[in-house]
């Protein structure tokens, strides 16, 4: 197969159902759909639309013709579109794809079935495009925008439970090194529950969250 024409626009589509269980009580903390809608044209129009029930945010619409044909230039790149599309097509209906369209054909590629490292380059060249509009990409990801893991702690200077932020995965009964009191001292603590809530219902402001330094062991 020869080289493809000019990539012309991009058209993403990604909704998946997201079920993020609170523990140690196994209750759904969040429940709802992760929406993405990115289309991408040559001409510099772009449409956004990542409202959901977990998200929930107007779509926009704007014009930017350097960043659309940066993304473009990028995702022309990518190994998987110097091959012939799949076959046989896939149904029209697909709910995950990813469309390209070149000056003389459409691709269209369902996202489960793309390589892994396609997929990773993909998604990095689309979060980076995405950034100056606050947004990213809820595609595999475990926790979607919008949504915030809290961290339930009894350290043991207090008996009351604080909240701390920690990006990898903890569950209740371990013990954890967090920054404590208006110095950050370093403080051994517990882990006493972990729990999912949407943006607009957290119990403690996003902006005033400590992240916990390390994870130490389980509880004895």
């Amino acid at each position: 197969m020869g080289k493809r024409g000019k990539l012309l626009g991009f058209r993403l589509e990604y909704r998946a159902e997201v079920l993020l269980r609170n523990a140690p009580d196994s209750r759904y903390g969040v429940k709802g759909e992760a929406k993405n809608r990115a289309e991408v044209s040559s001409d510099g129009e772009i449409f956004l639309d990542f409202e959901s029930g977990l998200f929930p945010r107007p779509p926009l619409r704007t014009k930017d013709v350097s960043a659309a044909r940066a993304l473009l230039g990028t995702l022309e790149a990518l190994p998987d579109l110097s091959r012939p599309a799949p076959a046989p097509p896939y149904l029209p209906y697909v709910d995950n794809f990813a469309l390209f369209s070149f000056s003389d054909e459409e691709v269209k590629w369902v996202l489960d079935d793309v390589e892994r490292d396609t997929v990773s380059a993909m998604k990095s060249a689309i979060n980076a495009f995405l950034a100056p509009f606050s947004l990213r990409l809820d595609w595999g990801e475990k926790i979607p925008q919008g949504v915030y893991r809290y961290i339930q702690v009894r350290t043991e200077k207090s008996e009351k439970e604080y909240s701390y932020f920690y990006g990898g995965e903890l569950s209740p009964g371990e013990r954890v090194i967090v920054p404590f009191g208006t110095e950050s001292e370093e403080t051994q603590a517990v882990v006493t529950s972990v729990e999912y809530w949407r943006e607009k219902d957290v119990p403690y402001p996003v902006g005033k969250i400590k992240r916990i330094l390390r994870p130490v062991g389980k509880e004895d």
